[in-house]
């Protein structure tokens, strides 16, 4: 892994074989393009896959607020 730091101090990220693993503090609109890039990765993960497959998503998502955001 590769580490990459971009010029916000909150945000840092490891570049891997196959993507990015990833922590930021978000507002809302950065979380919808969060979502979005989300998606595009996927999809193009599973562009190149023949038949059933079985994915496998890790991360955490936490919150300041008394908002839960996902259940744990």
């Amino acid at each position: 892994m590769m580490w990459e730091r971009d010029s916000d101090p909150l945000s840092s990220r490891f570049k891997t074989g196959s993507g990015y693993l990833a922590y930021e503090f978000v507002d809302e609109e950065r979380q919808e393009q969060l979502l979005a890039e989300l998606r595009q990765i996927i999809d193009r993960e599973l562009a190149n896959v023949e038949g059933e497959c079985f994915v496998r998503l890790n991360f955490e998502i936490r919150s300041n607020s008394r908002k839960t955001l996902l259940p744990r």
